[in-house]
């Protein structure tokens, strides 16, 4: 791989064009030899007879036979000038040569501008995707790391893969200037017993924090994907990244047991310049319904919970009404029991849609739009809609 990077830089550095040569000539000239000549055209000579060697020609970007130059000992403007005609895949690539040369690259190369960085762990091994194209992966070896990059394979002995990742990691965080569209932390476990890889996923969080840490000014991303045991895993990414640009999250569960836990939000909502600028949130942590206030102000949410009462369904009803920001609000409901007659004898009969859905249509003041209650009970899930009065169906009634 590191050959074909050089041969594309030769080709675009020289375009093509055919170097000029000099020829190198023996300094007796013709007529000189022939003036000789002319003195003693009969005698021979005791002097010895030299031999003209024929012309040499020379490229001027070789040196002598008796040194070989490689881009290791090239000049370091020369090589700095090779950098900038390589992208992002082919400059990782070289930096996996040596220490050396690495040590280098990162000293002359020092900003990226990745779009989506996608990261998935397992025990045995973690993928790393950069531009939903390149792809690294760190397998673990009983004898060391093996890194494959396309269908390039290194094994790197006495190396942990881990680690290996890790200052791969901490060069892409610290480098990185442009704006992350989006960034996916993935992995999975068994159980919620605490493992031996759950500590390492532990460790892979720290290295997060301490490579955010270190970064003069906030990364920049505007959503984040995230299989999170606990809020402070999200917390330990959010705090340093720029409140300004964060404007989705999406929280994950690590393994199936997970499920049955309530994700914690007190510490997190407490990154206020960070919550209050969200637009989409996505839990697909089970919450408590005493959380619904957190979410009131978000554009569009996405929750599980395991029950809703009455009282939490008029809550979100009434404030809803009022939030000029939300625009959908959908909540899955493990233990579905809404109490219809209840809702029948606050609301009214609903309107019957298909599959069964009962909607209800409330009035917003001083406001054209209208607020759609929906109910599905075979989905488990109950919704709330902002919808354009042309929307609604022909015969529907309107509350206030």
């Amino acid at each position: 791989m590191t050959r074909g990077c050089l041969t594309r830089f030769w080709s675009r550095f020289f375009g093509g064009k055919q170097t000029q040569q000099t020829v190198v000539k023996d300094v007796k000239s013709e007529a000189t030899i022939d003036f000789v000549q002319d003195i003693a055209p009969s005698e021979p000579t005791t002097a010895p007879e030299e031999h003209l060697e024929p012309p040499q020609t020379h490229f001027w970007w070789f040196a002598p036979s008796d040194y070989t130059t490689t881009i290791m000992n090239m000049p370091d403007v020369a090589v700095a000038r090779i950098l900038e005609y390589l992208d992002f895949k082919e400059i990782f690539t070289l930096r996996k040569v040596n220490h050396g040369f690495r040590g280098f690259i990162d000293h002359s190369y020092p900003s990226l501008n990745l779009t989506n960085l996608h990261i998935s762990a397992t025990p045995q091994k973690i993928i790393m995707v950069y531009n939903l194209t390149t792809h690294v992966e760190y397998q673990l070896d009983r004898y060391g790391c093996i890194v494959i990059q396309g269908a390039k394979k290194t094994f790197l002995e006495d190396s942990s893969f881990l680690e290996t990742f890790l200052e791969d990691l901490e060069y892409v965080l610290s480098r990185q200037k442009g704006i992350l569209e989006a960034l996916q932390l993935e992995w999975r476990t068994q159980s919620l017993i605490l493992t031996p890889w759950d500590e390492q996923v532990n460790s892979i969080f720290n290295a997060f924090q301490q490579f955010l840490g270190a970064r003069k000014k906030p990364l920049r991303v505007q959503k984040l994907l995230i299989n999170a045991y606990t809020q402070h895993h999200v917390i330990a990414l959010l705090r340093h990244f720029d409140p300004k640009f964060i404007k989705e999250i999406q929280i994950f569960v690590t393994c199936l047991d997970a499920r049955e836990e309530v994700f914690e939000l007190g510490e997190l909502v407490k990154l206020e310049s960070h919550w209050n600028n969200l637009e989409r949130v996505v839990m697909r942590r089970k919450i408590s319904q005493n959380d619904f206030h957190y979410f009131t102000k978000i554009r569009e949410v996405s929750v599980i919970v395991q029950g809703v009462s009455l009282g939490s369904l008029v809550f979100l009803k009434e404030t809803l009404t009022l939030s000029p920001t939300f625009r959908k609000f959908a909540v899955e409901i493990k233990c579905f029991r809404l109490p219809r007659r209840s809702l029948l004898d606050l609301y009214g009969p609903p309107n019957v849609e298909e599959n069964e859905r009962r909607s209800y249509y409330f009035r917003i003041p001083d406001d054209t739009m209208l607020l759609k209650m929906s109910i599905d009970p075979f989905d488990s899930v109950l919704s709330f809609f902002r919808i354009e009065r042309a929307e609604l169906p022909k015969f529907a009634y309107v509350q206030n």
